[in-house]
């Protein structure tokens, strides 16, 4: 699971999320990690979504499928 911030979800616990970010950013506007590991990144696209799919456990990848 991957988090972008607001309003309705400062405070909120997310453990377990593979990231957590102020948004998804775009190439001249990163954005800020809150939590978790960027890879190098500093905005949500295909190789980063790869790599957090790599972070996690099987079983929580295939969770919502």
């Amino acid at each position: 699971m991957v988090v972008t911030q607001s309003t309705y979800t400062v405070g909120e616990d997310f453990t377990g999320a593979a990231a957590v970010v102020s948004d998804l950013g775009e190439p001249e506007r990163p954005f800020t990690l809150i939590r978790g590991a960027s890879h190098g990144h500093h905005w949500v696209g295909p190789g980063l979504l790869r790599a957090w799919a790599g972070d996690a456990p099987f079983a929580a990848v295939t969770a919502g499928a």
